[in-house]
């Protein structure tokens, strides 16, 4: 098959499942239609991603065929680190997103084209405004991480940046500053001289969970307190990475609280990886009765959450490693297993942590 058939084929189903999202949250299906055309999607691309994917290809060698869209094979985040996990062509590469391990860590690689780029706006757009944007009024962001261009491989500050031009007003601005790729920094006086001129605006403050953590301890240090306006919200992407010292969520986000002057309900934690396309957010913001943080992806990537020993689904209530389906991830691989520890609540997930040295007994999970 040359170049031109091949990408013909791929975007043909990208913009099959461009067509799926907007079907999804405009068009108001039931939950069959949506399960019916999201299984014929996933099988459509678990078949020309084992054909042009090769490591995928190799490793399905070890696997049967697949009768359900939850056993299609899933392959390691750390295959990302060891492989090129893509079907793109090198000089087809025009972003690649690294992801945000310590500095002894081999980064997982998630190469983008120009139209991979762009399912994976369109999904981070549709899904944003769905759970968090409750009218059309342009957000002042103050986003705690450095720019995109002191950052380019992070897939963290190109969501955030592509975030800020679509529903960001002309104040929003990066309040970060990069040392190196994994080294950043607050940029501490222009952040408070911003939150102090910020009284008329309602706020996007976003950032990491180590950005809020060094956040705080300033806040605390210098006795200061804020009280955004309401409808203000605070936007918390996860992780520490060795950034910071570790304070427990339940307790970062009562601090947050005090200090900025925002209900603990409109704190939102996002949930994502730079292998994925897709995110996931806590539902808390438009379900206030629920005390829970429980995640949800959007209809066009789902999960399961497989028992360590067995490798079958847990039943609810249960915990186990987390596997995601995401069909934004045309060019790369739809089906991933993470290191994540979640536990099932039927509609949705509540994450537990990393897994660790945890790993699928009975079966190897690496490639050949």
């Amino acid at each position: 098959m040359n170049f031109e058939e091949r990408e013909k084929r791929f975007a043909c189903i990208g913009e099959k499942v461009l067509q799926f999202m907007s079907f999804c949250l405009y068009e108001e299906p039931n939950q069959k239609q949506i399960d019916n055309q999201f299984e014929s999607l996933a099988f459509e691309l678990f078949n020309i991603q084992r054909q042009f994917v090769e490591p995928y290809r190799n490793f399905c060698h070890l696997k049967g065929e697949p009768d359900d869209w939850q056993k299609i094979p899933c392959l390691p985040t750390s295959a990302f680190k060891e492989f090129e996990i893509t079907s793109l062509y090198p000089e087809e590469r025009k972003i690649v997103f690294l992801s945000s391990g310590t500095t002894y860590e081999k980064s997982s690689r998630h190469f983008h084209s120009e139209n991979s780029i762009k399912i994976y706006e369109k999904s981070l757009s549709l899904w944003f405004k769905k759970c968090l944007l409750n009218d059309c009024k342009p957000l002042q962001f103050i986003i705690l991480t450095p720019p995109p261009d002191a950052v380019p491989h992070s897939s963290l500050v190109y969501m955030l940046s592509t975030l800020k031009q679509q529903f960001g007003d002309k104040k929003s601005a990066f309040y970060g500053i990069a040392e190196s790729e994994t080294l950043w920094r607050l940029n501490i006086d222009g952040l408070i001289n911003e939150l102090r001129q910020s009284s008329e605006s309602t706020l996007m403050l976003m950032g990491t969970t180590f950005n809020f953590v060094h956040l705080i301890d300033y806040l605390e240090q210098e006795k200061l307190k804020f009280k955004l306006l309401p409808g203000s919200i605070i936007f918390e992407t996860g992780g520490y990475k060795g950034r910071s010292r570790e304070v427990p969520k339940k307790q970062l986000y009562n601090k947050l609280a005090i200090y900025l002057g925002v209900p603990e309900s409109n704190i939102v934690s996002e949930y994502g990886m730079s292998e994925l396309s897709s995110q996931a957010y806590d539902i808390r913001l438009n379900e206030k009765e629920d005390n829970s943080r429980i995640f949800k992806f959007p209809p066009w990537a789902r999960y399961t959450i497989i028992s360590p020993e067995t490798k079958l689904p847990v039943k609810k209530g249960e915990s186990g490693i987390l596997r995601i389906y995401d069909l934004a991830n045309v060019y790369s691989l739809m089906a991933i297993q993470t290191d994540d520890i979640a536990i099932e609540c039927g509609n949705g997930f509540i994450l537990e942590g990393r897994a660790g040295q945890l790993e699928p007994r009975g079966c190897s999970l690496m490639l050949p």
